[in-house]
């Protein structure tokens, strides 16, 4: 994980480091099995495990597709923790996105 130097407190993760490390994941063909825990629609923490995933068509979400078949349009900015074979490897729960506004229909 990366130093925490910003003013904020935060460690530095964002919207735009979530796509980077979720396509970097895709490109090298690492995505599968890897479970994402975000925030639905509800704002209900959900975690699934991945199929697939689809980046590119909007630059501020994505489309999660779990091993049981199920798709998920997720923006960047709910997508809490990532893991890998049980061990976080991608943290982004402590960055405070709460006056964050949010594509309409994700309310």
């Amino acid at each position: 994980m990366e130093e925490n130097n910003n003013q904020d407190g935060s460690n530095g993760f964002g919207l735009y480091d979530t796509h980077k490390f979720l396509y970097t994941l895709f490109y090298e063909g690492r995505i599968q099995g890897h479970e994402v825990q975000f925030i639905d629609r509800d704002k209900e923490e959900k975690t699934i495990t991945l199929k697939d995933i689809e980046i590119g068509a909007s630059p501020v979400s994505c489309k999660l597709y779990s091993k049981e078949g199920n798709r998920y349009i997720v923006p960047f900015v709910r997508i809490r923790k990532v893991f890998s074979n049980g061990e976080l490897v991608w943290d982004n729960s402590e960055v405070d996105f709460s006056n964050t506004k949010v594509i309409k229909g994700y309310d």
